[in-house]
């Protein structure tokens, strides 16, 4: 199972959205995806039709992989205010920005299937489940052959979920069976 995933060092736990399989690096170097997708037509919200606009990019390479995905919407009584009402839309526009190398893993964007904790703390928790007030979050893990540390927030702002690990193998590498780690994880808005 292990080598199924690209740069991600051996005995790691899985973590945040590390395999989610539709943002995995590509196999070989060679391999490289990249595309700009703009589009454009009507939208219903509410009972208001409105004209829409939509830029999406994408790319993907061995060790990173990104999309970009904007869109603003226009009608008769003017712009649709959540396309674009502050300065975190532009944030929130990154679905996901990440580097995956052997030992490190660091990854910016709306949360989907992110796991913390085994899955005993955080299991696939989405953070689009309200389009308009979905998050940007981060995720990063470092990983050796003894020591392993990991970090999340559902929210570039902090505001929300953030939760650490640490793990420590006494064994390394070889002895995956064996792992003591301390995690916390806390909901900051209940603070």
């Amino acid at each position: 199972m292990w080598g199924a995933i690209p740069g991600l060092a051996g005995g790691q736990h899985l973590f945040g959205s590390i395999d989610d399989p539709s943002e995995l690096p590509r196999p070989a170097w060679w391999m490289r995806t990249t595309f700009v997708e703009p589009a454009a037509g009507l939208s219903l919200v509410g009972a208001q039709w409105r004209s829409a606009a939509r830029l999406r990019a994408h790319f993907e390479s061995r060790s990173a992989s990104g999309e970009f995905d904007g869109s603003l919407r226009a009608g008769i009584y003017g712009r649709y205010e959540p396309d674009a009402d502050e300065a975190y839309d532009l944030v929130r526009s990154i679905r996901h920005l990440r580097i995956n190398t052997p030992g490190a893993y660091a990854r910016i964007g709306t949360p989907t299937r992110t796991r913390f904790g085994e899955g005993l703390l955080v299991d696939f928790y989405n953070g689009t489940a309200v389009w308009d007030e979905r998050t940007a979050g981060l995720e990063l893990a470092l990983s050796g052959s003894r020591f392993s540390l990991s970090a999340m927030a559902s929210d570039v702002r902090m505001d929300r979920i953030v939760g650490g690990r640490v793990e420590f193998r006494p064994l390394g590498a070889a002895g995956r069976g064996l792992r003591l780690g301390a995690e916390l994880v806390t909901d900051r808005r209940f603070e």
